[in-house]
């Protein structure tokens, strides 16, 4: 069931005071200076991720302490989500702590759903999406009586239940990248270990860029064909990143220790494998960490792009470390997953708005007493003023060169 955010307000986070966005179904491009607070829009809406991801009942992830209490912020979200044609709207009020790396961590969450376009009934009612990640385990052909008892009843609607599940895996499956997301390549191992086609649990905590490397050979030797596939649009027919991709693997036999009943030590044999990649660039075979930044972080995007489980792609300047035909090719394919996928790009680089139609840019800004406020750019203009950028970009210029101008600065 096909799931976009049509529209998302905030308040009380970060520059966002009461901050407002309606969201394309497909591509959105957020364009404002340093510190008008792109990034914290993109931030804000991953705190539906976060709130989802509470694993205790109705979002009690712990109790908060006297300390916690006093330093924990407050804020509320509402968003409205498209499911299937029909509008889902959704409450939350949380509280989130934030952490010496300025990200958040969501400690308590309140969320109310009204699904009236389905049942036809308006009213709100409370239940936690963590719980929509897992499918509700009840027959509806049994009836009521079979539900567990903190179930709303408007849930008792199939319709409204399989539109709730199909959100609740929408937001688990957000993907966001941030601006210096993979962006260095000598933090990559040149190996890695697996064990029972998993990586080793000593390997696998914490490195991003481990990681990166084990979706990449799991990509190679479970999905041939995709791997193909995405080796043809990074390769010399492609966008030409690298000639070739290649794995080593490498066999381990280990011993581990296993205790048995009475504290008895044996040893038993572990089979392992040792993971090797290869990039050949210009007949020149490279580990990861030996990639130029842009090169391997467009690697990374461009997996994690053709990943179906992700239906919301939230990308932070993917100007950095990325050259102007590099960026070019980016924007092209971003543009193309569009078509099956929301994506949300926030840039300050006029380059990237030369790529994109002004229909789907919106104009960010930090305002004094208001703090950042989201405008669409063609309800931001006049009709006439908006005929004439149109006129200008058919016949003149490009939206780039607008912004450059700063025409756009004064919308």
């Amino acid at each position: 069931m096909n799931v976009t955010i049509s529209s998302f307000s905030i308040k009380n986070y970060r520059s966002c005071r009461n901050t407002s966005v309606a969201l394309r179904p497909g591509l959105s491009t957020l364009i404002g200076i340093n510190g008008s607070g792109k990034t914290n829009v993109l931030n804000a809406i991953l705190l539906l991720q976060k709130v989802c991801n509470l694993q205790q009942p109705f979002g009690f992830k712990h109790t908060l302490g006297p300390k916690d209490e006093k330093n924990a912020n407050r804020s509320s979200i509402d968003a409205t989500f498209i499911v299937g044609g029909k509008l889902v709207r959704y409450h939350a009020e949380i509280r989130y702590i934030t952490r010496e790396n300025n990200q958040e961590d969501v400690v308590k969450a309140e969320e109310h759903w009204n699904t009236k376009e389905i049942t036809g009934h308006d009213s709100w009612f409370t239940y936690p999406s963590f719980f929509l990640k897992q499918e509700l385990r009840w027959n509806f052909k049994e009836g009521r009586r079979h539900m567990p008892s903190f179930v709303p009843e408007a849930l008792a609607n199939k319709k409204a239940s399989s539109a709730l599940i199909a959100i609740g895996v929408f937001i688990s499956n957000i993907n966001y990248y941030s601006a210096a997301q993979f962006t260095n390549p000598s933090e990559c191992p040149a190996s890695f270990e697996m064990e029972n086609d998993v990586l080793r649990r000593s390997f696998a905590g914490g490195n991003e860029h481990r990681r990166f490397m084990f979706d990449l050979y799991s990509k190679y030797k479970n999905e041939p064909a995709e791997f193909s596939g995405f080796k043809s649009i990074v390769g010399r027919y492609g966008i030409g990143l690298v000639d070739d991709i290649d794995f080593d693997t490498i066999q381990i036999s280990a011993n581990e220790m296993e205790v048995k009943v009475g504290g008895k030590l044996s040893k038993k044999k572990v089979k392992r494998v040792l993971v090797v990649p290869h990039f050949i660039i210009s007949r020149k075979n490279l580990s990861p960490s030996q990639l130029s930044e842009g090169t391997y972080k467009t690697l990374a995007l461009l997996l994690y792009l053709d990943r179906a489980a992700s239906s919301l792609l939230l990308l932070e300047e993917p100007e950095v470390c990325t050259h102007h035909g590099l960026l070019a090719s980016i924007i092209e394919m971003l543009k193309s997953y569009s078509k099956k996928k929301q994506i949300i790009i926030a840039t300050h680089s006029d380059f990237i708005l030369d790529q994109v139609k002004p229909e789907t840019v919106f104009i960010v800004k930090n305002l004094r007493g208001k703090g950042t406020v989201v405008k669409h750019l063609p309800e931001a203009m006049s009709r006439k003023d908006y005929e004439a950028l149109k006129t200008y970009l058919k016949t003149t210029g490009n939206l780039g060169e607008y912004w450059r101008d700063s025409e756009l600065g004064n919308v």
